[in-house]
């Protein structure tokens, strides 16, 4: 009898529930756990179709048929849909008995949920190296567009009035063109950051006298900041970019008014909520909170929210690439976002990012600006891209520079040779066909120790770039690269400013 009692007791205290039905589908026993995931009452001698009406029409029921005929193991990962709605995830296993069938259910809520959080987050990346790989086509693209217009605009005399402001409003389209790259960059976590060592409190007072014309009067701005906070290593440019961001969808969701708050804080990550956002460690992190009393979110809304162009806004509000490209920056600064929300109860991002040392300080490179950009060096440029190799050797030819192009590591390996190393400059992209400008350089220095590089890029940051080689060595140029920077930089580099 006390054998008996043990076994009934441990069968009732299970985590795993437990249930037997007739030959007939009639309940017979559950424990406490399967009364728990099936939400029933006394169902005892109750018809499982009866208890669950539509049950016949799923595969569960059709598997526990499929049991009662050939007697063997079946097991079922399915997802209960309750009567006010609601669902959970179980995994049944579904095996014969004496007196019918056992049904044994796990409750797997909360791994769907982390595979839902990895889903997701491999859906952001893989669409993010799709939105990094357009930028880098349109980029040079934009980049060949803008140096052709400003060699156009030189040629063109004063007295044409009319036909030097058409040349000129197409270069202001042409740079304004590229903040949609940069925010396609930025979520694709490719954006060159400028990164310093800064206090996320004066972040955000700097970024207050734009935010508040930016949501208007309707809307009250907090801003409640942690008084000792420690400093974070992040682009300061970037970071507002990303306040603005989320204003901006703070402002569309609260139409008749409320609350927009600024918050900051020192908070410790621990393991156990590392363990719902795996790409966190655990560690000290600056908080930054941006909160609104807006309308909310559905739970369909929240997981698509950083992905691009998405939008719950009506058609009149459009869409952008703001989330995602504040996603984007986030991550790519080594920091995370968290958004929470319910419709009705607004919407909180919280974004960490790690804690520096107080001794991580940061030394601002200092330059004179070169005045003159005319030269006579010989250059060795190196681009795959047809149209802005062409740019480029048009806008450095104009001045008085030597330029011959190559377009992967092997012909401008071969044509370094062949002209017996006489090159004074590489203007090279950092992404070549098989290869990349960081390897060609190290190969022609070799054979050349003075020679000089300046990496070209719009993709990736500095340490893709550098590869290895001391900040001195070289210069990068974000794409796309205006005639004057272009000029400018190659002075510079040249005469070793």
């Amino acid at each position: 009898m006390i054998a008996r009692y043990n076994l009934d007791s441990t069968v009732e205290q299970m985590l795993e529930g437990i249930q037997i039905l007739s030959f007939d589908l009639i309940y017979i026993y559950l424990n406490e756990a399967a009364r728990r995931h099936g939400r029933t009452g006394e169902v005892i001698g109750v018809k499982l179709v009866d208890r669950y009406p539509g049950i016949e029409n799923t595969t569960l029921y059709a598997l526990i048929l499929e049991v009662l005929k050939s007697g063997h193991l079946q097991i079922l990962e399915h997802q209960v849909e309750y009567e006010d709605k609601s669902k959970s995830w179980f995994d049944f296993y579904i095996e014969p008995h004496a007196q019918g069938i056992l049904i044994r259910s796990i409750d797997i809520n909360k791994r769907k949920k982390l595979e839902e959080v990895f889903l997701h987050t491999q859906r952001i990346e893989a669409v993010g190296r799709l939105a990094g790989g357009l930028a880098h086509a349109l980029n040079n693209k934009l980049g060949a567009m803008l140096i052709y217009s400003e060699l156009a605009l030189d040629s063109i005399s004063e007295e044409q009035k009319k036909l030097r402001s058409c040349v000129q409003q197409m270069i202001r389209s042409i740079e304004q063109s590229t903040i949609l790259t940069n925010q396609l960059l930025a979520f694709g976590c490719k954006q060159g950051l400028d990164l310093k060592t800064v206090n996320l409190n004066d972040l955000c007072e700097n970024t207050l006298t734009s935010i508040k014309p930016l949501v208007g009067d309707i809307i009250e701005v907090k801003v409640l900041i942690e008084k000792d906070l420690n400093e974070v290593r992040v682009d300061p440019s970037q970071i507002e970019q990303v306040l603005l961001n989320l204003a901006t969808h703070a402002r569309d969701a609260m139409p008749k008014g409320g609350v927009l708050t600024l918050e900051t804080a020192n908070v410790f990550i621990d393991n156990s909520y590392c363990k719902h956002y795996p790409k966190l460690s655990p560690g000290n992190y600056m908080m930054l909170c941006v909160s609104d009393t807006g309308e909310g979110m559905t739970k369909e809304d929240l997981s698509h929210i950083f992905e691009p162009f998405y939008t719950n806004k009506s058609i009149e509000k459009g869409s952008d690439l703001g989330l995602a490209s504040a996603h984007g920056i986030v991550n790519q600064s080594g920091g995370h976002i968290v958004v929470q929300s319910e419709v009705g109860s607004g919407t909180t991002f919280n974004m960490y990012f790690p804690a520096v040392h107080l001794s991580e300080t940061q030394v601002p490179k200092q330059g004179a600006e070169v005045l003159s950009q005319q030269g006579s060096e010989r250059i060795l440029l190196v681009e795959s891209d047809p149209f802005l190799r062409a740019a480029f050797m048009a806008g450095l030819e104009k001045v008085g520079y030597q330029v011959e192009s190559a377009v992967d590591y092997e012909t401008a390996e071969a044509l370094f040779l062949k002209r017996n190393t006489e090159f004074d400059i590489l203007l090279t992209d950092v992404l070549l066909p098989k290869s990349t400008g960081s390897a060609l350089y190290n190969t022609l220095k070799s054979r050349k120790k003075n020679l000089k590089v300046i990496f070209v890029t719009d993709y990736i940051n500095n340490s893709v770039a550098s590869n290895g080689l001391s900040a001195s060595e070289y210069t990068l140029l974000q794409k796309p690269v205006s005639t004057r920077n272009l000029l400018l930089t190659i002075r510079k580099v040249a005469d070793n400013v």
